[in-house]
């Protein structure tokens, strides 16, 4: 039958489980990226890193009931995660500020990041709740995009208004 968990049981935190699973995803991405190692596979596993690291600042923003920001840099070909003093997150793997860099060196090396639009915005902001929104605070209007490309094939990774469910297309 069904057994039922007493408040004196210990359990698991949201916050710990949201950090498993995104570390069990992007493990995965990258040793699936090793053995592979093709310019498709390369683009595959940026989109599953973007996808996985905006699912993991709506999840963080509901744990913290705060604010957090993603600001995406086109020129620069990098993307970076705070909070709304501008304070940065640290990186669930490397401990050190949350900047993922495309011009650095590693397995997403040379990742072109081609387009972003949030409401004619470059940054992606999660309030307390989840919502998504703008760079202005305001609720996304129509499905952000983020475009990005890397020796002829190119990706496509949205969020939905409302919700902020993300995916790669």
């Amino acid at each position: 039958m069904h057994k039922i968990i007493s408040w004196g049981q210990k359990a698991f935190t949201v916050l710990e489980i949201i950090m498993v699973i995104t570390i069990m995803g992007i493990m995965a991405v990258l040793v699936i990226n090793r053995i592979t190692g093709t310019a498709e596979s390369r683009i595959n596993l940026a989109a599953e890193k973007i996808v996985s690291d905006i699912r993991y600042c709506q999840n963080l923003a509901m744990a913290l009931h705060e604010e957090v920001r993603l600001s995406f840099s086109i020129p620069e070909d990098k993307y970076e995660v705070k909070d709304s003093s501008g304070k940065f997150f640290k990186d669930p793997f490397t401990q050190e500020n949350f900047v993922v860099d495309f011009t650095a060196s590693g397995p997403l090396r040379g990742i072109s990041i081609d387009n972003v639009d949030f409401n004619s915005g470059n940054e992606l902001r999660f309030d307390a709740l989840g919502h998504p929104e703008d760079v202005g605070n305001n609720p996304l209007t129509s499905q952000g995009r983020i475009d990005i490309s890397y020796k002829g094939y190119s990706k496509t990774i949205v969020v939905y208004p409302n919700t902020g469910f993300c995916k790669k297309l």
